[in-house]
């Protein structure tokens, strides 16, 4: 039976969307018979916020409902871009991340192989996370460069990535160096963002990293 880990941020898109449908409509409304209520800066900026308003209840509404599942025989998350999926025998841990004794808003996999993630991953979804984690990155990375590698270097595109078994080009040359990169600086593979609706992302890693072992003690007995 599958554990499903809602998303917080997918919460009131409907209702954030309608209602700035609603104040952009009144506003067209009031503009049309009584334009004397209130000067053209303050039109504009009330036409502004509402469409604003009205873009970001979109996005919610784009975003999965369900951010993680937990089935029987894999981890898998979804995003706006795709969903990838990894079969619990690839996965070592799950963490949440931490930086200077600091808690981030991510939590972080370890993976046996690389390859069973990317041979499978959608390249728009690797495409959109390369871009979402560049500033987990950078902070992990630091200002300085004590080891003679800068933050920028991290980011550098590779051409190129080989594992023990394949030779990646492209954008899964790409997502590969970004997963060794991560690995150097924060001890794991990838990155889910803590968006849990209702658990924190200590609880999901300790809920993960249950039904893994239970996974490998099943398997393995």
């Amino acid at each position: 039976m599958a554990n499903q880990f809602y998303s917080a941020s997918a919460r009131g898109g409907a209702v954030l969307f309608l209602s700035a449908a609603l104040m952009f409509l009144l506003g067209m409304l009031l503009l049309a018979v009584r334009a004397d209520l209130a000067s053209s800066q303050a039109w504009v900026l009330w036409f502004l916020l509402t469409t604003v308003a009205a873009f970001v209840g979109i996005k919610k509404l784009s975003s999965p409902v369900v951010l993680v599942e937990a089935t029987d025989e894999a981890l898998i998350y979804h995003h706006p871009r795709g969903s990838w999926r990894l079969p619990w025998q690839q996965i070592a841990y799950v963490q949440q991340l931490e930086l200077q004794g600091r808690e981030l808003a991510w939590v972080g996999v370890r993976l046996h192989s690389y390859d069973a993630l990317l041979e499978t991953i959608p390249l728009r979804l690797a495409v959109r996370l390369l871009i979402e984690q560049r500033a987990v990155l950078i902070a992990a990375a630091g200002g300085a460069c004590p080891t003679g590698r800068c933050a920028g270097d991290y980011l550098a595109d590779a051409t190129e990535f080989r594992t023990p078994q394949r030779f990646y080009k492209g954008v899964q040359a790409m997502f590969g160096q970004r997963m060794a990169n991560l690995r150097q600086l924060l001890q794991v593979d990838l990155l889910i963002p803590a968006d849990f609706k209702d658990c924190s992302a200590q609880e999901f890693s300790r809920q993960i990293n249950r039904q893994r072992l239970n996974f490998t003690q099943q398997n393995n007995g």
